[in-house]
Order: C-alpha cells, then sequence, then structure tokens
C-alpha cells in the first residue's frame, strides 16, 4: 500500500510538471507574438517616417531646381528687364553675373 501511495504521488508530481510546463510553453508563446507585433509595429513606423522624410527631401530639392530655374530665366532676361527689376535680383555688393554664386 506504501509502495502505490508513493506511486500516486509521483505520478502527481509528474503531471504537475507537464502542466507546468504546459504554462510555461504558453507565456514563452505569448511573450514571443507580443514582441513580434512589436517589432511589426516598429518597422511600419520606421518605414513611415522614412517615406516621409524621403518626400520632404525630395520635393525641397524638386522646389529648389524649380527656383533656380526660374532665377536663371531671370537672369538670362536681364537685358530686358527694367532696371529696378535687375537691382530686386541682385544680392547687394555682387554683380549680376555672381547672384546665385
Amino acid at each position: 500500500m506504501n509502495r502505490m501511495k508513493d506511486l500516486n504521488q509521483i505520478l502527481s508530481m509528474v503531471y504537475h510538471c507537464d502542466d507546468v510546463i504546459i504554462r510555461i510553453h504558453i507565456v514563452a508563446t505569448k511573450i514571443q507574438s507580443a514582441f513580434r507585433n512589436y517589432q511589426a509595429r516598429l518597422r511600419l513606423t520606421n518605414e513611415a517616417a522614412w517615406k516621409i522624410h524621403e518626400k520632404l527631401d525630395y520635393s525641397s530639392e524638386q522646389t529648389e531646381a524649380k527656383l533656380r530655374n526660374i532665377f536663371e530665366k531671370l537672369l538670362k532676361a536681364s537685358d530686358i528687364l527694367s532696371s529696378s527689376v535687375k537691382k530686386s535680383l541682385q544680392k547687394p555688393g555682387l554683380p549680376l553675373d555672381n547672384a546665385l554664386l
């Protein structure tokens, strides 16, 4: 009878250990899932921030190029412009040819 009681205790401990291992596995799976979700959100946030940065950088380059083209055309056409327009295109103290340098 004593051996049967010991065997039942051992089996009970084994089942308890299996239950603990299953719980640990479930918790570990939940932690991994939460971490993967966090990484995915972080990656999406970084990608969105990078796209915004690229668009702003590209638009500022495009705007700068358009402005440069306008001023170059104005400077090339300076011989037909009025003197007041020529003066407004010049930077103080620089000749008209060096206004964009």
